[in-house]
């Protein structure tokens, strides 16, 4: 058993093989992978050391400067974007030679006013609506930064509203405008050396840039795709107990047995990220069988009916991961939420996180009937 309580195994190779799709697609184009958010929660050390060794990778993006300067300390050399947040001194990030995104006059303003040399990224709206110049403020915007004396414009990108959506006119829509104020850049002889439009799911759409920014996609967590989840989320039996028909279990009763039963007590909750939606419908892999969660998920405690499973205190259990019925887009469904993404982001970043060569997966009987409690 392993020594903590639960702990998050990271599947190298899946995640190498989820980038290798992504390079085979986009060929000479470069590659960017988003490691905001704890790297989606499976741990920004653990992914950025990982995109460090992958020569297919290219960048590194974030969301917060601090995220870039924690990366910078840890001996990550490769090019950093950070996207949006300055929650640190751009000075710093120019000292560390970190890019950072210009997406209205106040951080415009922020930029012109460092002392050493910055590269930065212009953010075109193109229909998402949040951040970002509108195509015809672009221009004006160049010339700013044209007239400074430190900063460099390294790149200009737009952000795709719903590239996954199969009715592709609103994401077609936004390539056109992109596109348009790129043809008006070049006929100005406006060159820019980093374009990049696509994300996880857009990388399939026609354009003309020559970077690719993928997120969901590398963790293998873009429901509707032959991605793997690299992530498995796993814990372990702390206690078993036995109870008789009519017996109520957890919290606020919500579970009563309906026979003699057999229950084993994982140490996992919601606080470590374990969703509370999960009670009563929860479905866990143990001894390569599955397991229907029993009443509430608490804080720090799920319980499980194990009547039928030969199981004993220690043994390992699958709480999410590349499994049937357990995957983030399993577990996603099951919430209400229907976002894979947020079940994983919304792991405890205390959770200690293993990388792993590769891992063996053994799919549960096919003909193991599935009684959530």
């Amino acid at each position: 058993m392993h020594k903590s309580r639960i702990w998050l195994e990271i599947n190298k190779s899946s995640f190498n093989k989820n980038i290798s799709f992504y390079k085979n697609n986009i060929g000479t184009k470069q590659l960017g992978v988003v490691v905001k958010s704890n790297a989606y929660g499976h741990g920004l050390q653990e992914i950025a050391q990982l995109c460090e060794h992958n020569k297919q990778i290219d960048w590194l993006c974030t969301a917060l400067l601090s995220e870039s300067l924690y990366l910078r300390t840890i001996g990550i050399i490769k090019p950093i974007v950070t996207l949006g947040i300055y929650d640190a001194d751009l000075q710093q990030a120019a000292k560390n030679n970190i890019d950072v995104v210009i997406f209205d006059t106040h951080s415009l303003q922020q930029a012109l006013a460092v002392t050493v040399p910055l590269n930065v990224h212009i953010k075109v709206d193109t229909g998402l609506s949040r951040l970002g110049f509108l195509p015809h403020e672009v221009f004006p915007i160049i010339q700013k930064i044209k007239q400074s004396a430190f900063l460099k414009l390294n790149g200009l990108y737009t952000h795709l509203a719903e590239s996954a959506n199969p009715d592709t006119s609103f994401t077609q829509q936004q390539i056109s405008s992109f596109e348009l104020l790129l043809t008006q850049l070049n006929n100005n002889n406006i060159i820019i050396p980093h374009i990049h439009v696509a994300n996880s799911a857009g990388v399939f759409f026609a354009h003309s840039a020559n970077m690719t920014r993928i997120g969901a996609g590398a963790y293998g967590i873009l429901p509707n795709t032959n991605l793997q989840p690299i992530a498995t989320l796993k814990t372990s039996v702390m206690s078993i107990k036995k109870i008789k028909k009519g017996d109520f279990i957890g919290y606020d009763r919500t579970a009563q047995a309906h026979q003699d039963m057999t229950l084993a007590t994982l140490p996992i909750g919601y606080y470590d990220g374990y969703p509370r939606n999960l009670s009563n419908k929860g479905i866990v892999l143990i001894n390569n069988q599955y397991a229907p969660v029993v009443g509430r998920v608490a804080m720090n405690i799920t319980t499980i009916d194990i009547t039928t499973i030969n199981t004993k205190i220690g043994d390992t259990v699958i709480v999410m991961g590349p499994h049937e019925h357990v995957t983030p887009h399993d577990i996603a469904q099951k919430t209400g939420s229907g976002n894979p993404r947020e079940i994983v982001t919304n792991l405890n970043a205390h959770i200690p996180k293993i990388i792993v060569e590769r891992q063996l997966i053994i799919a549960p009987s096919a003909q193991q009937k599935l009684n959530v409690f």
